[in-house]
């Protein structure tokens, strides 16, 4: 199992636990207040832990780094997609894109929330799964035209050589 998974594990169990021992044995209300907004379940679970504050500037250090990582990785494919698939596109056109980015994200969250970003991320995705279930067909269909490799061809002639001989004595 890679160590992403592992440690991405252990934290959900740890603070998913922390939050249910929590809810149960104290009385605290981390589900409550979960149900009427998922985007504060970490940090009331925070609440109830030592160093609270500690604990939410490392947490929204983190989730700045990997939104941040993100869209530098996005802006940069984007970039060299245009740029005639360069390995270094220029940096007027990475600019463009993370903008570009950023005004669509923007618009979409004042719009009309987390909701309307989630609703147009998974939308732009749907034309992504039919050209990604093509690629599989075609695929498979170029798996069953491919010829059996040489190997296993000799193996089958040798295999048959000592059928026909028989055993040794």
């Amino acid at each position: 199992m890679p160590l992403y998974e592992t440690i991405s594990k252990i934290k959900y169990g740890t603070f998913g636990g922390t939050a249910l021992n929590s809810d149960l044995m104290d009385g605290t209300n981390i589900a409550e207040v979960v149900n009427n907004d998922i985007t504060l379940a970490l940090f009331e679970t925070y609440n109830y832990l030592p160093m609270t504050d500690i604990l939410s500037i490392l947490s929204i250090a983190l989730i700045a780094t990997f939104l941040i990582t993100s869209a530098d990785s996005a802006t940069y494919i984007l970039a060299s997609m245009t740029a005639d698939r360069t390995l270094f596109p220029p940096l007027l056109t990475k600019i463009v894109w993370g903008f570009l980015m950023s005004a669509i994200s923007a618009v979409l969250l004042i719009a009309g929330g987390l909701d309307a970003l989630q609703t147009a991320s998974l939308v732009s995705s749907l034309p992504f799964a039919v050209i990604l279930f093509i690629f599989m067909y075609a695929f498979l269909k170029m798996i069953r035209h491919e010829p059996i490799p040489q190997r296993k061809v000799r193996r089958q002639k040798s295999n048959n050589n000592i059928q026909r001989r028989g055993p040794a004595l």
